[in-house]
């Protein structure tokens, strides 16, 4: 009975401490969400190489800072197992994007960014899947008005560009639905939304 307790124990114990990894993962996704949001939202965020060497070369501490924070965010995204990171991501983008509140928008646009970062084919589907099955008003934060640089690195854009050109007109930002699908032709290194892949 007593060796019964402790198996029991051990197992409640483990399960507990399973749960808070759990908890402090996807409370530190949360903020590499928000640190993320920086490299394609901040202002002073350099929006290209050449602009990040000016920065580096002149010693800007806020650009420079912004950097620091927006890396720090893609290593707390990494730190975490890619199929949970990715799962975790798809959930807060299906919460928080709904939501008007400027903190929400962070996290949603954040998390948005965050897709850079999940370009093996099998996230690419799953990906896919959760821009397809999402509500409009996520759809239009997914799909832009920021050509958002995870566009430009989809491992397979003909299956992105074939699966949305079956949207309707609604789905898509005011950019309109050419512009959408000409962002997933982009190579990364054309694509307007620069700040992410200095990181």
């Amino acid at each position: 009975m007593l060796l019964a307790r402790k198996r029991l124990s051990t197992a409640a114990l483990a399960v507990a401490g399973l749960l808070a990894t759990v908890c402090v993962n996807h409370g530190s996704l949360e903020e590499a969400y928000r640190r993320l949001y920086l490299s394609t939202f901040a202002l002073e965020f350099p929006s290209s190489k050449e602009a990040f060497d000016i920065c580096t070369r002149n010693q800007v501490q806020s650009c420079l800072e912004l950097v620091a924070r927006a890396r720090e965010g893609k290593e707390m995204l990494r730190a975490v197992e890619p199929q949970t990171a990715l799962e975790h991501t798809l959930e807060v983008i299906g919460s928080a994007c709904p939501r008007e509140g400027p903190d929400q928008q962070e996290v949603c646009l954040g998390a948005i960014v965050a897709l850079y970062f999940f370009r093996e084919r099998e996230q690419d589907a799953l990906i896919l899947r959760a821009v397809l099955n999402a509500d409009r008003a996520t759809q239009r934060k997914l799909l832009g008005p920021v050509p958002f640089a995870w566009h430009g690195n989809r491992p397979e854009p003909e299956r992105w560009i074939d699966a949305l050109s079956k949207l309707p007109d609604d789905a898509f930002p005011r950019t309109g639905k050419d512009a959408v699908l000409k962002g997933f032709l982009s190579p990364p290194d054309s694509n307007d939304d620069g700040g992410v892949r200095l990181l």
